[in-house]
């Protein structure tokens, strides 16, 4: 029924050990049919500890690994991970302990109701700088207007019928995959519903604003742009269906 995508980059410093012990919670629901772990070009010891959390707790049917070379990025860990999923649905959990196991509780929910996508945004934004902030209403506030779409949060990670993954063809390869997605199968007349969560406040992730991030929010946003509202303008024009819970 369910794939869960985690992806890991040099984590042997973050709390790696925490994170993978608070996954046991979750590692044996039923609804869930396999976890792709993707070491994304690690220098550290990463990978090794990966290996050894599978072998010591006898987790090698339930969890797959995927290792490359070179740090690619998330968005290409999600795709590499995505050609790899058989299931019916596939998320995204970040190994910086972010988003809260709890969401798995409620994921049959949805499941039943057939829903193509479910996009979680953060209700705690007092955990974000001011800058970070500054730069999430902005992202908001610009693709809803270009793209015509009103949501909470249209870089937030959710839950995806991979059926309708799969139909698509994704250009990001970094952090920017997540609106690329949303904004794609927004636009393809689906059944979506938004969830919000309250993400963790110890995650361990650096949500610094950096250049080379702005950039990349850039050239993504031209490119998606393009894509939707010319290139493809026929595919990416029927209106899609927001449920409510």
């Amino acid at each position: 029924m369910l794939t869960v995508f985690i992806p890991f980059h040099n984590e042997e410093r973050k709390n790696i050990g925490t994170f993978l012990e608070e996954l046991k919670k979750i590692i044996n629901l039923e609804i869930i049919q396999k976890f792709i772990f993707v070491d994304d070009g690690s220098k550290d010891n990463t990978k090794k500890i990966l290996d050894e959390y599978i072998e010591s707790n006898n987790f090698q049917d339930k969890i797959k690994i995927l290792t490359s070379r070179k740090n690619k990025g998330v968005g290409n860990c999600f795709k590499e991970a995505l050609k790899n999923s058989d299931s019916k649905y596939i998320i995204f959990i970040p190994s910086d302990n972010d988003i809260p196991f709890s969401i798995f509780k409620s994921i049959e929910i949805f499941t039943k109701q057939d829903l193509d996508l479910v996009m979680y945004y953060p209700v705690n934004l007092e955990k974000y700088s001011k800058y970070r902030y500054l730069i999430s209403m902005l992202y908001r506030i610009i693709y809803g207007f270009f793209f015509d779409i009103k949501i909470h949060y249209i870089q937030a990670p959710g839950l995806y019928k991979v059926e309708k993954l799969k139909k698509e063809n994704f250009f990001s390869n970094r952090f920017s995959i997540w609106a690329e997605m949303n904004i794609k199968l927004l636009k393809s007349g689906i059944r979506y519903s938004e969830i919000g969560i309250v993400y963790n406040n110890k995650s361990y992730v650096d949500r610094s604003v950096s250049l080379k991030n702005l950039i990349e929010v850039f050239v993504s946003f031209v490119k998606i742009f393009f894509q939707i509202n010319i290139l493809k303008k026929r595919k990416y024009k029927n209106k899609s269906i927001k449920i409510y819970f």
